[in-house]
């Protein structure tokens, strides 16, 4: 006796078989892919309800015998046991078994076969998985591999970006820390030609005013005079004051703190606006020149734009030391405005100029601020390594 045996797999709705494996003793080899149609049409519709085919003779089984002579006898299939797989309801695989001789197959036959089908197309479906798995796998890798050489290609280019921000940015913040150095020699010029110069005309003039209100002896024109007096007295007052906002002498040597607490009081007292000062964990801390100068420069164009424009009846300032950082805050009660519209116009370049002041130093300024709701300008300057740090011999700040 010959045996056979053929696993194959089926797709109804092309009405395909492609048969993977096969054996049969002296016959050619079925595998490949062929038409379910060309089977007897019974066997199929069995298979397709998932019921096992059971042939015991082919030539003599009424569901075989008009094609034993043409499909059945050539291929030695006298009898055979046909096991479908069916999965989710529909077939899906087949495992045929068949002998060149009539089989009587038992009960036992049939269990066997089909356990060894189900066995057969679960590792099938296990393989086919694992593959899959594989080629997903594989696929990742490779589209991960492309993405990381993609991404370290977009990261050089980024570096190399920023790298030529960063050389741009510091350039240009030491350009613009040689530009303050250049206004702060002509505001020390200025405020020194003031000072020797027009200071000791006007104090001429007041003594001059003097001596002839001495001569007038409450004559017609003393009057005249005192009127005249009362104005170089003011004159004088004024040209002092402009001379200090353009070169406080007390900053160089007093440190920020005490020069601070002067110029809020005397720009108070001039503005007529209530200001209040508070500088706290300072003690005897000195900064850096150039810090104190810009934060110093800060506070003035503030103020500045608070007299011009700001109509508020109070003005805080607040200077404070932590561990870490220098943090200046001023803040006002005044009309408020559209700060982003502002530092977009040209009406703000005194804005602008306070930003770019904070970042010679290093450090921040945000302003926040709305119509009617007060303007608050915030600064903060990291306080160590950037800045140096100097122990002041000439009192508290």
């Amino acid at each position: 006796m010959r045996a056979g045996c053929l696993f194959n797999e089926i797709d109804l709705a092309t009405d395909t078989e492609m048969v993977h494996s096969d054996y049969v003793d002296g016959v050619e080899s079925v595998k490949g892919e062929h038409k379910v149609s060309d089977y007897s049409s019974i066997t199929s519709k069995d298979m397709a309800a998932g019921r096992t085919v059971v042939n015991r003779d082919s030539r003599t089984d009424e569901r075989t015998a008009t094609l034993y002579e043409t499909i059945y006898g050539p291929a030695g299939e006298r009898a055979y046991v046909a096991v479908p797989m069916m999965r989710a309801g529909q077939w899906v695989a087949s495992l045929f078994l068949s002998t060149d001789e009539p089989r009587n197959w038992s009960a036992d036959d049939v269990r066997l076969l089909e356990g060894i089908a189900e066995r057969a197309w679960l590792a099938t479906e296990k393989l086919r998985a694992a593959e899959a798995l594989q080629r997903s796998r594989d696929e990742l890798e490779m589209r991960v591999s492309e993405r990381t050489a993609q991404l370290m290609t977009t990261l050089d280019q980024l570096k190399v970006e920023n790298e030529q921000r960063l050389r741009a940015e510091t350039e240009r913040t030491n350009l613009l820390d040689q530009l303050v150095g250049i206004q702060e020699e002509e505001r020390r010029r200025i405020a020194r030609d003031l000072h020797d110069e027009l200071g000791q005309q006007v104090t001429a003039l007041r003594l001059n005013l003097g001596n002839a209100r001495e001569i007038a002896k409450g004559g017609p024109i003393t009057e005249l005079l005192d009127a005249t007096q009362k104005i170089a007295e003011n004159l004088d007052a004024d040209i002092g004051f402009l001379a200090w906002e353009l070169r406080p002498a007390t900053l160089d040597h007093s440190g920020l703190g005490p020069t601070l607490s002067a110029y809020i009081r005397e720009w108070s007292r001039f503005s007529s606006v209530k200001a209040d000062f508070l500088v706290q964990s300072f003690g005897t801390t000195r900064l850096e020149k150039r810090v104190e100068l810009n934060l110093y420069r800060i506070v003035q164009e503030a103020l500045n734009n608070v007299s011009k424009y700001a109509q508020a009846s109070t003005v805080n300032v607040l200077l404070e030391k932590t561990e870490k950082h220098i943090s200046l805050i001023i803040e006002d009660d005044g009309l408020g405005f559209d700060a982003q519209a502002q530092l977009a116009s040209v009406d703000g370049l005194g804005l602008i100029g306070m930003r770019e002041r904070a970042a010679i130093i290093g450090g921040s300024l945000i302003i926040e601020s709305a119509p009617g709701r007060g303007t608050t300008v915030f600064v903060r300057v990291p306080f160590d390594p950037l800045i140096r740090v100097e122990e002041s011999k000439n009192g508290s700040a």
